[in-house]
């Protein structure tokens, strides 16, 4: 056995408080016996219980007042097996989980995670109109180069320590999409854009700081494109399909990509006056189970 008792002690009550904040401290006496060594009771009543009565732990918050929370710790010897333990709390704020908010004698591995939502906007070529209809000059060609559009997306970026980083596993999930529901998003809405590690050390202790990024794109992340070309299929006598160069009314081959119906023939003019369009769509990325990663 180590810690004999943690008392409360009077002494330490009291507050400090101004416009820039508030400051309570509070004191705790902690008895030793004499079975571990000295230089180990230091480190034991910083966080010490008996059982009954505790330190309390950095960033805890106050029994009396939410807003208070514990923000600095220190120990004092007054005597060979008593140790006094001034926790201090505060209402100045600190630092989201990250670097600064941690119990420094806390293993890196149990430190909390960053979390961090954010949004980023990327411009892109866009082939439609919010109608669902071709965007096309007055002559029904496309226009070179594409109209482009701002597209804004969520981002979620989670950084956390662990004790080795996979390469292999990075290489594998950097532009894959969630095979299954993700933070809420459905599969295929979610893209992992940055899976990076850092290698760092506490004393004699290496762990990895270990970021992924992901961005969420609500209409998913096939690739959608004009079904149009320049030559169609073309159903001959018995049945077969054979495929010849579209021309235009007056025989001549056509010089831009005509639209096509989704199924390899080519739309009649007056379909495409009437604004009918058929788009294709493909898979570019390919589908991973997010779950593996463990972020939830």
């Amino acid at each position: 056995m180590a810690v004999l008792k943690v008392t409360g002690n009077w002494e330490g009550l009291g507050a400090d408080a101004g416009a820039d904040g508030a400051e309570v401290p509070q004191y705790f006496d902690v008895t030793f016996d004499n079975n571990d060594p000295p230089e180990q009771r230091p480190l034991l009543a910083w966080s010490a219980t008996d059982g009954t009565t505790s330190v309390p732990a950095l960033y805890s918050p106050h029994p009396y007042n939410s807003r208070l929370f514990v923000r600095r710790k220190n120990v004092d010897p007054v005597g060979p097996f008593h140790f006094r333990v001034n926790v201090y709390y505060s209402t100045r704020p600190v630092t989201p989980a990250g670097d600064e908010q941690f119990d420094p004698f806390s293993d890196p591995l149990e430190q909390p995670w960053e979390v961090e939502w954010d949004s980023v906007e990327t411009n892109e070529p866009v082939d439609r109109d919010i109608h669902d209809r071709p965007i096309l000059n007055s002559v029904g060609e496309s226009y070179d180069p594409a109209i482009m559009r701002p597209v804004r997306d969520r981002l979620l970026t989670i950084r956390r320590n662990e004790g080795d980083f996979n390469y292999l596993q990075a290489d594998d999930y950097e532009n894959a999409l969630n095979a299954d529901t993700f933070y809420g998003f459905a599969p295929g809405i979610v893209r992992c854009i940055k899976y990076s590690g850092r290698r760092a050390f506490t004393g004699v202790m290496f762990y990895w700081q270990v970021t992924r990024a992901f961005q969420m794109r609500r209409d998913g992340w096939l690739r959608r494109i004009l079904d149009q070309g320049y030559r169609t299929k073309v159903l001959a006598a018995g049945g077969a399909v054979t495929v010849e160069a579209i021309e235009d009314d007056v025989g001549n081959k056509v010089s831009q990509p005509w639209p096509l119906n989704g199924e390899g023939y080519k739309l009649s003019q007056a379909a495409i006056d009437a604004g009918t369009a058929f788009w294709r769509e493909h898979e570019i990325f390919r589908l991973l189970p997010f779950s593996v990663l463990a972020l939830e």
